[in-house]
């Protein structure tokens, strides 16, 4: 029943753009080891729902869904949305590039990044330097001891 009513979701669609095996067991199981700020987090970039402007937005909770760090850049700010926020702002040039680094030729595609821990640590880290969110979400930064796995 519950897979039937999945099949009908308005929101099937966007949440299987990263992972199409629902229930999402797989993810679910990569989470295990995360705090409960950091699962929230994660599971608020797959949905969308996470408190950028594009989304704060849309709930009229901010007055402009533009991103707030590259407003001051040359050319016209873009939407704050996750995509922009991870993987194009200009203001957080110099924290994407280490993710860059660490996470190789597949660097831009969140499917992949959620599918591996050691990713999604890579991209708990990002956030975490960019201090964006920490007033939401506190400190993000996967503890060393929890890094022991690979």
């Amino acid at each position: 029943m519950w897979r039937e009513h999945w099949q009908q979701s308005p929101r099937r669609e966007r949440m299987e753009r990263l992972d199409n095996s629902f229930p999402f067991t797989r993810f679910r199981q990569l989470l295990h080891g995360f705090t409960r700020a950091q699962c929230s987090l994660l599971i608020q970039i797959r949905s969308g729902h996470i408190p950028l402007n594009a989304h704060l937005f849309r709930l009229s909770c901010v007055d402009s869904d533009k991103c707030q760090a590259c407003h001051n850049r040359p050319g016209a700010p873009s939407r704050e949305t996750v995509t922009h926020f991870i993987f194009d702002c200009p203001a957080y040039q110099h924290e994407r590039h280490q993710l860059d680094t660490a996470l190789g030729h597949r660097n831009r595609d969140l499917g992949y990044i959620m599918s591996k821990e050691a990713h999604i640590r890579e991209l708990l880290r990002y956030i975490a330097r960019t201090k964006r969110l920490q007033q939401t979400f506190g400190d993000v930064t996967p503890h060393l001891i929890e890094d022991t796995t690979p």
